[in-house]
């Protein structure tokens, strides 16, 4: 199995974090750029955005961040005044016919979710064959930046907190027949919302139907960051459900004690998912022993043996924090990780089947959920 490593690289990740910064004044207006040529039968696409440009009526007002498939801008809605997220295919995939479709899929099954833990999908579109997604802006951050930020994990009520409210997410994604496949601190945002955290999950864009096929992979690849995902992802066997609830106790890990499951070069984190002894989470602090089960079935290696549900590991980690903190205040110590959460390598690896959950239903056809408009 042909295995790539491909660097994200940190410069694409600085902008990740999401907030409401001064915005860059507007420049006069301006019209879309020319379309760039490209290979014969392919749509041309836009040329890269700046600020001041007009895409299907949404101005464009600052980058925000890069991901694997999309940039990310902030942009304003002009007719109705609404500030969004708008991702637009990377100009490098544009010309890529299954980068399109894995894209409008995303908007497609994103929209299917309506959630207040899940980034919420406006609108969609394609200008000159480059397509867009208009999604909610989160006036925070994501996960990641927030333990980069602070060099700490995170209280451990707040991170349990947090998982409990990805999980619920999740849950409701795969009650839709939508397994997410990338589930990391990265694409978890967090925000205040009069003093609690709210955590939403976003970046659908690996997202699959539970029973869908794997026609849309681009040349029989996907992407997933290495230090989240399952071993049958690695391993190219079917993926399902807990394949997501693997994702999840991992980030939860990650959350707890600051440094996700394994260490070490790409290669041997990646060994480590399908081998290596569970990461017992006393081993980094002594007191969250009652944890060490919840990593245990979370993490297992066979998905058989994992919880059936996130919001069963949710659950699971609620119990473990009562009796970590015997129902006293909240465990607020804090210490630098001993290995910083490395989110920063993706690799690409050929494509797993989907394994059918029970009871979910199957993917939308012709007359199935609409996407969105």
């Amino acid at each position: 199995r042909a295995v790539r490593v491909q660097a994200a690289g940190r410069a694409g990740r600085a902008g990740r974090r999401i907030g409401r910064m001064a915005v860059v004044p507007p420049r006069p207006a301006t019209r879309i750029p020319a379309p760039a040529a490209g290979p014969p039968g392919v749509r041309p696409v836009i040329s890269d955005l700046q600020p001041g440009d007009f895409v299907d009526g949404y101005r464009i007002i600052r980058p925000l961040g890069r991901g694997g498939m999309g940039v990310v801008f902030e942009a304003e809605h002009v007719r109705l005044g609404r500030r969004v997220a708008f991702k637009v295919l990377q100009a490098e995939r544009a010309h890529d016919p299954a980068f399109h479709e894995r894209f409008e899929r995303e908007a497609r099954l994103a929209a299917r979710l309506d959630h207040p833990n899940v980034v919420a999908v406006h609108d969609a579109g394609v200008a000159d064959g480059r397509p867009w997604i208009a999604m909610a802006l989160i006036d925070g951050e994501d996960l990641r930046s927030r333990l980069r930020r602070s060099h700490e994990r995170l209280d451990l009520r707040l991170a349990v907190d947090v998982v409990v409210q990805v999980g619920a997410a999740l849950d409701h994604a795969h009650g839709k027949g939508v397994l997410h496949r990338d589930v990391k601190p990265a694409n978890v945002f967090l925000s205040d919302d009069g003093g609690r955290i709210i955590a939403r999950l976003g970046d659908f864009g690996l997202t699959k139907e539970v029973d869908a096929g794997d026609e849309l992979t681009a040349s029989g690849m996907v992407v997933g960051s290495v230090d989240y995902l399952a071993p049958e992802v690695l391993e190219q066997r079917p993926v399902g459900v807990r394949s997501d609830v693997y994702a999840l106790a991992a980030t939860l890990l990650t959350a707890m004690t600051g440094a996700p499951p394994f260490s070490g070069g790409t290669a041997a984190r990646m060994a480590a998912h399908g081998s290596a002894p569970r990461p017992r989470p006393s081993e980094r602090r002594p007191e969250l022993g009652p944890f060490d089960a919840v990593m245990l079935r979370g993490l297992a290696v066979d998905p058989d043996d994992r919880y059936p549900s996130a919001g069963a590991l949710a659950a699971a980690a609620s119990d473990a924090l009562r009796i970590a903190t015997g129902g006293g205040p909240a465990d607020g110590a804090s210490a630098r990780p001993s290995a910083a959460p490395d989110d920063d390598f993706e690799i690409v690896l050929r494509s797993s089947r989907v394994a059918p959950a029970p009871g979910a239903p199957p993917p939308a056809g012709p007359s199935g959920p609409a996407g969105p408009p």
